[in-house]
C-alpha cells in the first residue's frame, strides 16, 4: 500500500474522531462496491493554471486564466465539498504558490475539517511562504522534482538554477516544519515526473531525498498529456530502469519510497507501452476542477478537457456523468487514482 496514506488515515481519525473514520470507510465501501460515494472522497482543485515554468509535458501555462479564480468563490467550493462529506482536497496547478493567497485557502479548508494536500514547483519556497504555508497545516506537501542532478532537472523544466534553488528551499521547508509546534504535521515528498530523460537517476533522486530529510520521495511516469502522445523506453533503458527500482526496493532508502510496490511494478509497465487497465474509480470517487470551475472525473481529463461537466453538475448523480473514454484510461497510470485503486483491491 502506498505509504502515505496511513498518515492519512491517523490524521483522519485525529481530526473528526471516529465518525470521520466511519465516513471514510463508507467511501472506500463504496468504490469497493463500485458504486458512486456519497459526495467525492477527495477532490482536486487546480487554482490557476499560470505557471512560472516550461515543461515540455505540460501545456498548462499556454492556456492560463488571466486573473485568478476568486478566493471567495474558491471557497465556497471548499464549503460546498465539506457540506456534502468530502474528505480531502488537494490545491494544484499550474503553480498554486504563486497565488499570494494560498496559505489562506489551505487553511480555510483546514478549518472546514477536510484534509488539504498542496503540489508545487517548489520555486516559491522562501522563508516567508513557507513560514505563511506550514501555519495553515497542509497535511501534506509535494515538491516536482524531475531529476537528481541540476542539468537534468534544469532542461526537463525550462529554468536554468531551478534544481540548485530548489534544492536550497526544500532544506529550508524541512527544517522550519520540524520547528513548528502543536498537533498536526506537514508531510513533505519530492516527486519525479518519471521518463526516458531521468530514468536512470532514480536511485540517485531517493539518496537526494534522503539528504533532504523529506519524508518520502515518489514517480509518477510521465503522461504527455500535452499532445496525447505516450512514447515507450527503449528496451535497454527499460531494462536498466526496472534493476535500479528493484535495488530500491531491496536497499536502505525503501522506507523512503512513497510508491506502492505494486504501483511501481505498473509504471514499469506504462514505461514499457503496456496497456492499462480501463477500469478506476477516480469517475465515482473523485472530481477535478479546473480554474473556471468546470468538472472533470480526473486530473488527466481535466488536462486534455474530456469527460467535462460544468459546475453545477460537480455533484450530479454517477448515471448523469459523461463516461471517461476508454482510450484514455488505457494510456493512464496516475499515482493518486490508480494507487487507491490497488488499495482498495480493485486492480
Amino acid at each position: 500500500m502506498r505509504r502515505s496514506y496511513l498518515p492519512l488515515v491517523l490524521e483522519v481519525v485525529r481530526r473528526g474522531g471516529v465518525r470521520r473514520l466511519v465516513r471514510l470507510a463508507r467511501h472506500a465501501y463504496a468504490l469497493r462496491r463500485g458504486r458512486a460515494a456519497e459526495a467525492p472522497l477527495f477532490a482536486t482543485l487546480a487554482v490557476t493554471y499560470r505557471c512560472n515554468y516550461a515543461c515540455g509535458m505540460c501545456d498548462f501555462p499556454a492556456r492560463a486564466e488571466e486573473e485568478f479564480p476568486s478566493r471567495d468563490r474558491l471557497c465556497a467550493l471548499i464549503d460546498q465539498l465539506a457540506d456534502r462529506g468530502t474528505l480531502a482536497v488537494g490545491l494544484t496547478g499550474g503553480e498554486p504558490m504563486l497565488r499570494r493567497d494560498l496559505p489562506e485557502l489551505v487553511a480555510h479548508a483546514v478549518s472546514r475539517g477536510l484534509l488539504c494536500h498542496v503540489n508545487t514547483n517548489g520555486s516559491c519556497l522562501t522563508a516567508e511562504r513557507i513560514a505563511a504555508l506550514l501555519a495553515a497545516r497542509p497535511c501534506s506537501l509535494n515538491v516536482s522534482l524531475d531529476g537528481a542532478r541540476a542539468a537534468t532537472h534544469d532542461r526537463l523544466r525550462g529554468v536554468p538554477g531551478s534544481f540548485d534553488a530548489i534544492t536550497r528551499d526544500v532544506r529550508a521547508l524541512v527544517a522550519a516544519r520540524e520547528l513548528t509546534r502543536g498537533r498536526g504535521r506537514t508531510g513533505i515528498r519530492l516527486v519525479m515526473a518519471l521518463g526516458a530523460d531521468n530514468a536512470a537517476e532514480v536511485e540517485d533522486f531517493v539518496t537526494l531525498g534522503a539528504a533532504l530529510g523529506v519524508d518520502g520521495v515518489g514517480f509518477l511516469p510521465v503522461h504527455a498529456l500535452a499532445d496525447g502522445a505516450r512514447s515507450a523506453l527503449e528496451a535497454e533503458a527499460h531494462a536498466d530502469l526496472a534493476a535500479h527500482l528493484a535495488r530500491l526496493r531491496a536497499g536502505p532508502l525503501a522506507r523512503l519510497l512513497d510508491n506502492s510496490s505494486r504501483y511501481l511494478d505498473g509504471a514499469l509497465a506504462f514505461l514499457g507501452g503496456a496497456a492499462m487497465p480501463v477500469h478506476c474509480s477516480a469517475p465515482l470517487g473523485h472530481v477535478a476542477i479546473d480554474p473556471w470551475f468546470r468538472a472533470y472525473p480526473c486530473v488527466p481529463l481535466m488536462t486534455l478537457d474530456r469527460a467535462r461537466r460544468d459546475e453545477a453538475a460537480i455533484f450530479a448523480p454517477h448515471a448523469e456523468r459523461p463516461a471517461p473514454p476508454a482510450e484514455v484510461c488505457a494510456n493512464c497510470w496516475w499515482n493518486c487514482h490508480r494507487e487507491l485503486d490497488l488499495a482498495l483491491g480493485l486492480l
